[in-house]
C-alpha cells in the first residue's frame, strides 16, 4: 500500500489553492477536500496524486473535457496494472462494457472506472473513451441518505468525461418514473451512433459477484432493440491487498443475444417486466464469473 497519510494531501492542496484565482479559491479548497478524502486519495503516491489535485480538479471545476483513459496513466501510473482480453474489445461499433462493480483498491475503489476506459481507449480504432452510465449522487452505506458533495463532484466529472448520469435505484425505486427522457436519450443516441458504453450490471459496489439489477437488465434490452449489431462485453475487475489491479476482458457477444433468451417485447405488467429485466442482468453478470477468481464468484452462476 502507497499511503503517506491525509495531513501531507491537505498541505498539498492548501498549497495548489494558492495558485487558483482568487475568485475560485474556496470552490477549489471545498471540492479537492471533499473529494481527497472520499477517494482516500493518500493512497496514491506522487506524482499521481499531485496530478489528481494540480490537473484533475482544476479541470474538473472549470468543465472542460479531458480524457478517462490518459488521467488513468498519469494517476496509477505506479501501480501494477495487468489488462487480460484486451484482444477479445471490438475495436469498432456498439459497444456494451459490462464490469463487476468492484469496491477495493485506490482511489476508494473508483480505480475501476478510469482502468478500464484506459484499456479499451487503447483497443478502439476511435480511441475514444468510454461513456459510463453513472449514478447522479452516492448514498452513504446502508442508508437513503446522499454522500454530501456527491451530486456535485458527479456532476462536474460527468461533464469532463462525457458520461451520462441517471437516478440511483434508490430514486428510481420510490418513483419508477425517476428517470426522465432527458437522461435517457443521449445514452441512446451514443450507442445507436457506435459509441462505447459502460454499465455496471450490480449497480452496487462489492467484492464477491452479486445477482445484477433489474435497472441495468432494463437499460441493456433497450439499447439492444435500438442497435441490435452492438456488442457486449464483460469484464472481470478485483485488486488484492498490494494494489495490484486486475482487468481482465471476456470474450464479446453479440446483444442481440439478449433479444433472442428474453424476448424483443418486455411484459407490460410491471412485476413481470422487472423479473425478466432481472434474467437480463443475472445473464450479463454470468458471463462475468469466469473472469474473477474463485472466491470473488457466485455460490452458484444465475
Amino acid at each position: 500500500m502507497h499511503e503517506r497519510g491525509i495531513v501531507p494531501v491537505i498541505r498539498e492542496i492548501v498549497e495548489a489553492t494558492k495558485e487558483q484565482d482568487p475568485r475560485d479559491r474556496a470552490r477549489f479548497l471545498l471540492v479537492s477536500t471533499v473529494a481527497a478524502i472520499q477517494i482516500k486519495l493518500w493512497e496514491i503516491p506522487a506524482p499521481g496524486s499531485t496530478y489528481f489535485i494540480r490537473e484533475f480538479i482544476p479541470r474538473g471545476l472549470s468543465g472542460e473535457k479531458h480524457s478517462e483513459g490518459e488521467d488513468s496513466r498519469h494517476i496509477f501510473g505506479s501501480f501494477n496494472s495487468e489488462p487480460e482480453g484486451q484482444e477479445n474489445i471490438p475495436p469498432s461499433g456498439a459497444i456494451l462494457v459490462t464490469p463487476n462493480h468492484w469496491e477495493n483498491g485506490p482511489f476508494n475503489g473508483q480505480w475501476i472506472h478510469l482502468e478500464t476506459t484506459r484499456v479499451v481507449k487503447d483497443a478502439r480504432l476511435d480511441d475514444k473513451d468510454l461513456h459510463w452510465i453513472a449514478r447522479r449522487h452516492t448514498y452513504i452505506p446502508g442508508t437513503s441518505i446522499p454522500m454530501p458533495f456527491s451530486s456535485m463532484i458527479t456532476a462536474h466529472v460527468a461533464k469532463m468525461y462525457s458520461g451520462f448520469l441517471v437516478e440511483p435505484p434508490q430514486a428510481r425505486e420510490k418513483n419508477k418514473k425517476a428517470h426522465t427522457v432527458g437522461q435517457i436519450r443521449p445514452i441512446a443516441e451514443a450507442f445507436k451512433a457506435g459509441e462505447a458504453i459502460g454499465i455496471y450490471p450490480e449497480t452496487e459496489e462489492s467484492t464477491r459477484l452479486k445477482r445484477g439489477h433489474y435497472l441495468a437488465g432494463l437499460a441493456a434490452h433497450g439499447l439492444a432493440r435500438l442497435n441490435p449489431e452492438g456488442m457486449v462485453c464483460p469484464v472481470g475487475l478485483y485488486s488484492d491487498d498490494r494494489n495490484n489491479l486486475s482487468v481482465k476482458f471476456g470474450k464479446a457477444y453479440s446483444i442481440s443475444e439478449l433479444l433472442d433468451k428474453f424476448g424483443w417485447i418486455l411484459p407490460r405488467e410491471e412485476t413481470e417486466k422487472r423479473k425478466v429485466c432481472r434474467k437480463i442482468s443475472d445473464y450479463m453478470m454470468k458471463k462475468i464469473n469466469p473472469l474473477v477468481p474463485v472466491q470473488y464468484r457466485f455460490p452458484e452462476a444465475p
